[in-house]
């Protein structure tokens, strides 16, 4: 699952349909001006709320593309995906299990089959709570140029990430242990609209945490952008460790929360008999559904940079 997670960033992004997905991990609740306590349930709603916004300024071409790269549609995003793997896991309880060792191993087998396709869209679903968990996911200015700090998004989430030693993840489950669940009742795009929220307000404590030695120096040119100078990330890890830890923790906990709906919402099907080693190396690029014009999503000037 840890491998599926990790899918829309290492796989999907290096595929020719890569621009499909893009704004699929971000939401910029400081771009327009939407109450980032009343997020749309449907990204429909969304565009039709910023297309009576005068000051928003969509695109007439194309107001769906438009919206979605300029504000995101991480929640729009997780929850194709939430409930996706529930009508995937949904026929596994009526399959019948395999019995054999050539049933077992039976790539076509159905119950085979919805439980691969279920486990697969759970997983990489993960990869979306776990970006709303993380500042520069959830404002405008991404990556700091806009305050002097360029460069701290990869700075924060991977070059330091890539410094903390091997208890990182028993901390993170240790502080998720601690977190209370999310309110019951509340929809997937509430519940990651409420851990957006939460990112949102971090973002300064983490612009106060890096203490750059020299500013950076932004420019319409990328190839002439100078990210900020500072330490190393492997004498920071100190200093940001603590807040990973408990951001991890809170999109883990989230997580968790969600595959347990899944899976009680396809039926509790019994997995015990599933013993097939198909590994989903390249599972294919889920196509946003919520977007109607797709295919006009291509990649122009006014696209965002790359998450």
């Amino acid at each position: 699952m840890g491998f599926l997670c990790n899918i829309p960033d290492v796989f999907w992004r290096s595929s020719d349909k890569t621009h499909l997905g893009d704004n699929g991990h971000y939401a910029d609740l400081d771009f327009f001006d939407i109450d980032p306590n009343k997020i749309p349930q449907t990204f429909d709603e969304l565009v039709q709320q910023l297309k009576n916004d005068p000051k928003a300024k969509l695109d007439k071409e194309n107001p769906e593309k438009d919206a979605a790269v300029r504000f995101g549609t991480i929640f729009w995003r997780t929850d194709q995906l939430y409930k996706l793997a529930i009508e995937k896991g949904s026929p596994i309880a009526k399959a019948k299990a395999p019995k054999t060792s050539f049933e077992q191993q039976n790539w076509d087998l159905p119950y085979n089959v919805g439980v691969y396709d279920m486990m697969t869209t759970m997983g990489v679903m993960g990869h979306f709570v776990g970006d709303a968990s993380m500042p520069y996911h959830v404002t405008r200015d991404h990556d700091g140029w806009e305050k002097g700090h360029g460069g701290i998004h990869s700075y924060y989430e991977t070059d330091v990430v890539d410094e903390i030693d091997l208890t990182l993840q028993q901390k993170t489950y240790e502080q998720a242990l601690k977190l209370s669940k999310s309110e019951s009742g509340k929809s997937v795009v509430d519940r990651i609209a409420a851990l957006t929220r939460i990112s949102l307000s971090e973002i300064k404590m983490v612009d106060e945490k890096d203490k750059v030695l020299a500013p950076s120096v932004d420019s319409k040119d990328p190839a002439k952008r100078i990210k900020a100078k500072r330490l190393p990330a492997d004498q920071n890890v100190k200093v940001y460790e603590d807040m990973i830890e408990v951001e991890m923790a809170r999109s883990a906990k989230l997580l968790a929360e969600f595959w347990d709906e899944i899976y009680i919402s396809a039926g509790s099907p019994d997995l015990s008999h599933y013993r097939s080693y198909h590994f989903p190396l390249e599972p294919e690029f889920i196509p946003m559904d919520f977007i109607k014009n797709q295919k006009a999503t291509s990649k122009s000037g006014k696209e965002r940079a790359h998450r």
